[in-house]
């Protein structure tokens, strides 16, 4: 089923949101073209991918994380929509941040020790153990 151009937050760009990632997509200049672009944005952790060369079923030919400034800087017309979504979840993001680092720190010090590590992350069943 081929893609259909909907109202987006920009000239020719469609938007849709799941909760914990949110989906810009610019649809192919034709029908026969791969010049679609994308931009999958997760703003609690503050990650972002570009979507490059989508055709009109929704294909992707490459993906790669960029930074949020270097998509506003490819998508000027996104700028304003990207910065809206990324200054709505800064408390999140830093939270976030922060529990990778203590998780970070965690894995470290239990491999010093020579523990098992990330087992103690998984809720274990005690009679399978």
């Amino acid at each position: 089923m081929p893609l259909r151009q909907l109202a987006g937050p920009a000239p020719g760009w469609v938007q849709t949101s799941d909760g914990f990632a949110t989906l810009f997509l610019r649809l192919p200049s034709t029908p026969a073209a791969q010049d679609g672009l994308g931009v999958i944005f997760y703003p609690g952790i503050g990650r972002s991918t570009l979507l490059t060369g989508i055709d009109r079923f929704g294909g992707v030919a490459r993906f790669r994380r960029q930074a949020y400034g270097q998509i506003s800087a490819q998508c000027p017309e996104l700028r304003a929509v990207l910065r809206d979504c990324w200054k709505a979840d800064e408390k999140k993001r830093r939270k976030a941040r922060q529990e990778r680092k203590i998780l970070k720190r965690k894995t470290k010090k239990e491999s010093r020790e020579g523990k098992a590590g990330l087992f103690h992350l998984f809720d274990t069943d005690p009679w399978v153990v």
